[in-house]
């Protein structure tokens, strides 16, 4: 399931839980406090600014610009992610 991390009074975090419900759909809220930089957030967002959606594939959209991806396209990214990531293991460097 998608995961907003979020905080309450946050004008962005507001503008994408409403955008989510609108398109019906389902996420579940992790409550950020300002100040706080929980490691957890600032591994998906190092800046540790809010929102930031974690679609149920596991990718990250983080920014007052997130906004859900159709699936189509999230799958279609996380395809070239994983392509790029196997052709980097396979790059060898001259020894």
């Amino acid at each position: 399931m998608r995961r907003l991390h979020h905080f309450a009074l946050d004008p962005f975090s507001r503008k994408l839980r409403v955008l989510l419900r609108e398109k019906n759909l389902a996420f579940d809220l992790i409550d950020e406090r300002p100040g706080e930089r929980r490691d957890e957030l600032l591994h998906l967002n190092p800046s540790g600014e809010v929102p930031v959606l974690v679609d149920e594939h596991g990718a990250v959209v983080a920014d007052s610009t997130a906004r859900p991806l159709p699936v189509s396209r999230l799958r279609r990214l996380a395809r070239r992610l994983e392509a790029f990531e196997g052709s980097k293991s396979m790059i060898r460097s001259p020894d």
